[in-house]
């Protein structure tokens, strides 16, 4: 059987329901290179699951290989075609892109990146900042995350900026972020980001929450004076907050509150 006939009798692959037919199909596909593996996937989707997988399983072990042409023409053009599928089908498509990003050229990844921080789709923004979280960000990719977040404002793309743009960035952008994620993790890292260029920040966090801030002078390795801790302590217990939490904190800081154990 030529090339093509393979191709296009895999492409024409019955439904794979059971166990045994995915063996198959599977072993099938290994026969073909990587070039003939891509013209398998059918970048509208319209395969069965099961034969999706198989096929990009096999892509998978091809790109562990080798990088192609072949690979990267695949991924443009699923990555082009992808808000022209309906819902179901552009998940599918989201999918391929967020398991083969990592092993494009920077430019198929910038351009994909780019699409899906723009995109008005909730659950295609939070799989480009999923990616953008686990790489290191170059000036490229922070363009393209703020770009996003001046245009969103969500508290998923804010968390995002704080983790992966320069601090110089983050203090320029201090006032909407820190209001976003006020009630979250990221308003600590927040503070410990810009500490260096900006040590008022924390120092405001004193009269506007003391755990707050005695957890930031922590992390940041920085003494309280003890007549300060005594008056956070009696500030926090005034208000009926946690004391015990203050207390911890204030330990870690080498601040003199053993006594208040």
């Amino acid at each position: 059987m030529k090339v093509p006939e393979k191709v296009d009798f895999l492409k024409n692959f019955d439904e794979i329901l059971e166990q045994h037919r995915y063996g198959i199909f599977f072993s099938l596909l290994s026969c073909l290179g990587s070039e003939e593996t891509c013209l398998v996937l059918d970048i509208n989707f319209e395969q069965d699951n099961n034969t999706r997988r198989a096929t990009m399983r096999k892509i998978s072990a091809d790109l562990k290989i080798e990088i192609l042409p072949c690979h990267t023409e695949l991924f443009q053009k699923i990555s082009d075609n992808l808000y022209e599928l309906v819902s179901t089908k552009k998940e599918k498509a989201a999918t391929f892109i967020d398991l083969f990003i990592s092993h494009m050229p920077a430019d198929c990844q910038e351009e994909a990146v780019c699409r899906f921080t723009k995109s008005q789709s909730k659950a295609m923004r939070k799989r480009a900042v999923g990616w953008l979280n686990r790489v290191k960000c170059n000036e490229k990719y922070q363009e393209i995350l703020l770009e996003a977040w001046h245009q969103h404002k969500t508290a998923e793309l804010a968390t995002s900026v704080i983790s992966n743009c320069d601090p110089d960035c983050l203090l320029a952008n201090y006032n909407d972020l820190s209001q976003i994620v006020e009630k979250t993790p990221a308003y600590s890292k927040l503070h410990l980001r810009i500490a260096s260029l900006d040590m008022s920040k924390i120092r405001n966090q004193e009269a506007k929450d003391p755990v707050a801030y005695a957890y930031l002078m922590a992390k940041l390795g920085l003494k309280i004076a003890t007549n300060r801790a005594i008056a956070l302590y009696e500030k926090v217990a005034k208000a009926g907050g946690n004391t015990g939490l203050l207390i911890g904190v204030m330990v870690r800081c080498n601040c003199g509150m053993h006594s208040l154990q």
